[in-house]
């Protein structure tokens, strides 16, 4: 039998940790490591937020994780979201293979039980595919929840599977392919080297190198909404465990014993995910960013992962190598009780109450030959 235990202190996650990370890499889902999530926690999480993650048990082994904290917008009205949902996507509870539908009702059940009740669960930037809204609404106590979902955002995915670089390049526009050797000749012109970091003490170089080169390109556009200092701390704590797991590494080009361009990725299972990134705009011409990109790209074909995850949106960068998407929902999980009014009053007040396409996905879908994955 699977049941469920609530866990409030992340300290109590930690027996747990390893096998959560199994369920993490058997789901392909990078995001969803112990390690990612609970240093947003203990970082970056909102004040007076509370942790709501359960545990699914069966004989004592782990065969489920719903990752999950707890805010309140207004008296009375308990909100469930996923850990590290502000900055990461695809964050959905995870199951052992085949058992999905009993560590949902498991996981359900402990979520509805935690006190104060929740009055809304919502799951934000999850594939259109992902069975885990119904899943939960379905196994809910009481009378099924009401889902209200709506189009979140487009991640362009590159398959990898199947071919290596030089075919996927050989593949590309001429022009494409010109312009790439081109750009790399400059680089190493420059004295320009390519360097996957994942040690510790030149990681965290790496990492606060990114930050810096980061926050340099958006400081003229009002500033970065991904990275702040809170999640440069969450950065700092989980980098080193997650490298040290393979989890985690930054790709980055050196020039003048210092970096020029730092992509940050993050690895569960098969599935390699680009998270942020920075480069110096005094190499602009040499286009650093992609060039960059490029080397990851190479090196997640020589270790045979199935697919690199570009993150949400659709920047030009993106499409010039994929056509292939994810379309990524967000879906508000709604409680029939006493405060259902009070809720529903809440979602009609944010404008999530009815799906809609954004002018990003409908930009997307009219574009010749793209492709949803």
């Amino acid at each position: 039998m699977i049941r469920g235990v609530l866990l409030e202190d992340a300290r109590a996650a930690e027996p747990y940790r390893e096998a959560w990370d199994a369920l993490a890499d058997s789901a392909a889902e990078p995001y969803c490591a112990s390690e990612w999530l609970l240093a947003w926690w203990r970082e970056a999480s909102p004040p007076r937020a509370r942790l709501r993650l359960a545990v699914a048990l069966e004989d004592g082994r782990v065969v489920g994780v719903a990752p999950f904290y707890a805010e309140r917008r207004v008296p009375g009205l308990e909100w469930l979201k996923p850990l590290a949902g502000r900055v990461s996507h695809r964050v959905q509870p995870l199951a052992a293979a085949g058992h999905e539908r009993a560590v949902a009702a498991a996981l359900a059940a402990t979520l509805a039980g935690a006190r104060p009740a929740p009055r809304l669960l919502s799951l934000e930037g999850v594939p259109q595919s992902s069975p885990w809204p119904r899943l939960l609404a379905d196994s809910w106590p009481g009378r099924r929840p009401r889902i209200q979902r709506r189009v979140h955002d487009v991640a362009p995915e590159l398959p990898l599977r199947g071919q290596d670089y030089a075919g996927w390049l050989a593949a590309q526009s001429p022009n494409f392919r010109q312009q790439v050797r081109r750009m790399r000749r400059r680089l190493e012109a420059r004295g320009a080297t390519f360097r996957r970091i994942s040690a510790d003490d030149d990681l965290a170089a790496a990492i606060r190198a990114l930050a810096i080169l980061h926050h340099a390109r958006w400081a003229a556009r009002g500033g970065s909404a991904a990275l702040d200092a809170r999640v440069e701390r969450m950065l700092a704590e989980a980098a080193g465990p997650m490298a040290r797991a393979g989890r985690l590494w930054v790709w980055a080009i050196e020039a003048d014993g210092r970096i020029v361009s730092a992509y940050l990725f993050v690895r569960g299972g098969d599935r390699l995910a680009y998270w942020l990134g920075g480069h110096d705009d005094g190499w602009g011409a040499c286009q650093p960013g992609m060039q960059v990109l490029l080397a990851a790209l190479e090196d997640a074909f020589d270790r045979r992962f199935a697919a690199l995850d570009l993150g949400p949106g659709v920047q030009p960068y993106k499409t010039r190598l994929t056509d292939d998407v994810v379309i990524l929902d967000s879906a508000v999980l709604t409680p029939i009780g006493r405060a259902y009014p009070l809720a529903r009053a809440v979602l009609a007040g944010l404008g999530l109450r009815r799906a809609a396409m954004p002018p990003l996905r409908a930009a997307w879908s009219r574009r010749p030959g793209a492709r949803e994955a």
